[in-house]
């Protein structure tokens, strides 16, 4: 009895074994794909966290919730995906697909990436345009900490703000970075995907609002790199006390002001600094011949393009890691 119910078990998993096999050997096409999918988080931890498919063109959602678009094809039993910003390519190969289910290859043979044909995603993400420059630091080389994401970016004239999954206002900020169970706050840190059209004026709109949170500096996203990396900019927040401390007052709660040798910008010309000014990129070649023991006031124009703004705060940055004594303002 006990040899007859072995045999039955080996011939229900040699069966079940044969229809997986059948099952992975139909031909799979494009139309197979159609609609959108949603990772399911109780497997290995994917990078996406959705796909749509629709004709031959692909959205593609990953874990910090940035949209990008593409185009796709199946090759065989995998997926071809064309990325439309820089024509990257990604491939996954299928290793289950049935009307609800698609299971891809994750890289670790144990458990592969799930994703289930549903519609559970609210407030879905739109798709901006990152300031597209590279820089010579990766997201990836970033120690661990927990990071919170923030899109800034403009649409259709107007500024958007998204604050991890939801559209919000500056006033939220607040709440967003409240972590109750979370790590100590040295080890929170902020990731900010900067679309190309923001504006400076808006850019310090958020730094002021993320310094009264006590986040004094940020890492920018600036573009992509390859699949699943971005080219960072590590950047801090400088704001006259004064200035500071005016924002301040009026906002509720009070939070702690900030003091200074100088107060405002007069304060810091008359007791020596030397003002530059920034009017376009051209004006990198300022940077060059300044002194160690003199302090300077490196001042960009508001009216400055974001891109040309971030190369030279790039190389300003550059210039404050080898110990020059330099403040900005954005005027």
């Amino acid at each position: 009895m006990i040899f007859i119910n072995q045999l039955n078990m080996k011939c229900i998993s040699f069966i079940v074994g044969l229809l997986s096999v059948l099952a992975s050997c139909a031909e799979i096409n494009e139309s197979d794909l159609q609609g959108e999918w949603n990772f399911y988080p109780n497997r290995e931890a994917s990078y996406f966290t959705n796909f749509k498919f629709e004709g031959d063109s692909v959205e593609i959602l990953d874990n910090y919730y940035f949209k990008e678009k593409g185009t796709f094809h199946i090759e065989g039993d995998s997926i071809k995906i064309l990325r439309e910003k820089d024509d990257f390519s990604i491939g996954f190969k299928i290793e289950r697909l049935n009307k609800d289910t698609l299971e891809i290859e994750s890289g670790n043979p144990e458990l592969n990436w799930l994703f289930l044909k549903d519609d559970w995603v609210t407030n879905k993400p739109e798709k901006f345009d990152l300031v597209d420059i590279e820089s010579n630091k990766t997201r990836s080389e970033l120690p661990g900490s927990y990071y919170f994401s923030i899109h800034l970016y403009r649409k259709d004239d107007s500024l958007k703000l998204r604050l991890g999954q939801r559209l919000s206002r500056f006033d939220d900020i607040p709440l967003y970075l409240e972590v109750f169970d979370g790590p100590q706050p040295n080890m929170r840190k902020i990731l900010l995907f900067l679309g190309e059209n923001v504006i400076l004026e808006e850019l310090e709109e958020l730094y002021l609002r993320l310094t009264a949170e006590s986040y004094g500096s940020v890492y920018i996203i600036l573009k992509r790199a390859g699949l699943k990396d971005f080219y960072i900019m590590p950047d801090k927040n400088n704001f006259w006390p004064k200035e500071y401390n005016d924002f301040l007052s009026k906002l509720k709660p009070k939070r702690p002001t900030i003091d200074d040798k100088f107060q405002t910008k007069t304060e810091f010309l008359e007791g020596g600094g030397i003002e530059i000014k920034f009017e376009s990129e051209a004006d990198s070649l300022k940077m060059k011949n300044l002194s160690f023991d003199k302090r300077y006031l490196f001042s960009f124009n508001k009216d400055l393009p974001m891109k040309e703004f971030l190369k030279l705060k790039m190389k300003s940055n550059a210039l404050l890691k080898a110990k020059f004594n330099i403040r900005y303002e954005i005027e």
